[in-house]
C-alpha cells in the first residue's frame, strides 16, 4: 500500500503542488473554492502530511519529548497530561518516554529525543543523570529540568523548574 504524496493530490485537483501546499497551509492567497477542492481530494484519498519532510524544510518538528521515571505514578501522569495539554495549546506535539528509572536508559531515550530532532526536552526529576544531560545539550537542543535543581557548586547552569520546599514550609 503507497502512501499518498503531495503531487498524487496535485494531479487528482487538477492543482500544481504549489497550490496543495498552500491550500494546506491555509495561504491567504489562495481562492477559498481552489483550497476547498484540494482539502476534499486531501480527505478522499486519506492524504497525511509528511511531518518529517516538513520538518526538514522548516527546521522545526513541533514536537517536545518528555522523560518522567514512571508513567504509573499519578505526579507524572497529571504531570504529563498537563504539560501536553500546554503543548497543544502552543501547537507542539508530545512525544512520552519512561526512564524506569533503569541504569543507562535515560541517556539512551534523550540521545533517542535528539535523534527525532525534537525542538525541545523536559526531564522529570530522572536522578543524577538528568543534569548532566541537560548541561551537555545546551547549545543543541533546549532542555528543561522539572523537579530538580542544579547542584550549587556547578558553574553551569541548567533551565530547571522546581519547588523551594523550604519556602514553601515556611508559608
Amino acid at each position: 500500500m503507497q502512501r499518498v504524496t503531495i503531487k498524487d493530490i496535485a494531479r487528482l485537483a487538477g492543482v500544481s503542488v504549489t497550490t496543495v501546499s498552500r491550500a494546506l497551509n491555509d495561504a491567504p492567497e489562495i481562492h477559498s473554492e481552489t483550497r476547498d477542492k484540494v482539502l476534499r481530494v486531501c480527505r478522499e484519498q486519506g492524504y497525511r502530511a509528511n511531518l518529517l519532510a516538513r520538518s526538514l524544510s522548516s527546521s522545526r518538528s513541533k514536537l517536545l519529548g518528555l522523560v518522567v521515571p514512571d508513567m504509573a505514578n499519578p505526579f507524572h501522569a497529571a504531570l504529563a497530561l498537563n504539560i501536553e495539554l500546554c503543548a497543544q495549546e502552543a501547537g507542539y506535539q508530545l512525544m512520552f518516554c519512561s526512564s524506569r528509572r533503569e541504569d543507562g536508559r535515560l541517556e539512551d531515550l534523550f540521545d533517542f529525543l535528539y535523534s527525532q530532532r525534537v525542538d525541545g526536552i523536559l526531564l522529570s526529576s530522572a536522578g543524577d543523570g538528568a543534569y548532566d544531560l541537560a548541561r551537555r545539550s545546551m547549545g543543541k537542543v533546549p532542555c528543561i529540568l522539572l523537579g530538580a535543581c542544579a547542584p550549587e557548586d556547578s558553574p553551569l547552569r541548567a533551565n530547571t523548574v522546581s519547588t523551594d520546599n523550604y519556602a514553601g514550609g515556611r508559608m
